[in-house]
């Protein structure tokens, strides 16, 4: 059960608190570096290249996580000389193994102090270094990460994660899939930061359980009373999407929001999407795999998450 409507925004007599610009590209690049996290011997060359290009976008430079898997205690408990250097050599094998690789990929544009190895837990050391390195954005290749690790590396980190799959779109287009329930509506914000970088149009997206069960259902597993009634929903994303200069809005009412907004980035042939995740605590987040994290896990285009509240 779904249905859709559409809003095309004008854009004269724009509310005046629109974000200009300037100010939306500040608010992306609000950090020192963009982060690109792997934990694979090989990452894919399109993954460094999306994250390349993004750093050229916010005029940072691109530096590089490789993750061993090992985890930090055993280096801890390395008491034996023998041990320890054994550890250590794999550290130094990685070292070389993957600089030859990144330079492989990125040429002159690779310096060796760009690269960082890193041991434990990918997610962990990701949201550790990119707070130790004040990284604006971390890029994660598709194959790198679920959904579920995605999100929970976003809300530790609290910074957006770049979810790159290969495929780009003749458009270009950033579709924003948003609930309206943080306050000056962070997603939108974003993904308006990020449709002027690649001078892109804007797309917001908003889905409404279609029924006043279904609207209590979403309360019980989220916890947030953010469905409101479709007439009250659409004016409201109609006041968000003129807030931040959206070039059309689209209200779905639909059982499976992951999928209409997966449907809709589609039909707009749109090159990223940007959805929001929340913190998720206790028993909520092991019962319920949340909407950002099966949008992630769905795509076969680049997703970035935005942690709200952060």
């Amino acid at each position: 059960m779904s249905s859709r409507s559409e809003q095309r925004i004008a854009r004269d007599g724009q509310d005046a608190s629109y974000t200009t610009p300037d100010a939306g590209v500040a608010a992306l690049a609000d950090g020192d570096c963009v982060l690109f996290v792997s934990a694979t011997a090989s990452a894919a060359s399109g993954g460094v290249w999306r994250a390349q290009a993004l750093a050229d976008l916010l005029q940072l430079p691109l530096l590089i996580l490789h993750v061993l898997s090992e985890r930090r205690n055993r280096l801890l408990n390395a008491l034996d000389a023998t041990s320890a250097g054994r550890l250590l050599s794999r550290f130094v094998q990685v070292a070389r193994i993957s600089t030859e690789h990144y330079r492989g990929i990125l040429g002159d544009r690779f310096a060796d102090d760009r690269l960082v190895i890193g041991m434990g837990d990918v997610v962990e050391e990701a949201a550790v270094y990119a707070t130790e390195l004040a990284a604006a954005v971390v890029v994660v290749a598709a194959d790198e990460l679920n959904g579920t690790q995605v999100t929970h590396l976003a809300r530790i980190a609290a910074r957006p994660v770049l979810v790159t799959h290969a495929r780009r779109s003749a458009s270009g287009s950033v579709v924003a899939a948003t609930d309206l329930s943080a306050e000056h509506y962070p997603v939108l914000q974003q993904a308006r930061a990020l449709a002027t970088l690649r001078n892109a149009p804007l797309v917001t997206v908003h889905n409404v359980p279609p029924t006043a069960i279904m609207r209590g259902l979403a309360f019980l597993r989220t916890g947030r009373l953010t469905s409101k009634r479709p007439i009250a929903s659409a004016l409201e994303l109609q006041r968000a999407s003129e807030v931040v200069g959206a070039d059309a809005a689209v209200l779905l009412q639909t059982t499976d929001p992951a999928r209409a907004v997966l449907d809709e980035a589609r039909s707009r042939a749109a090159d990223i999407i940007v959805v929001g995740t929340h913190q998720r605590t206790g028993l909520r987040e092991r019962a319920h795999k949340s909407i950002a994290a099966t949008i992630v896990d769905r795509a076969r285009r680049s997703i970035i998450v935005e942690p709200i509240g952060r």
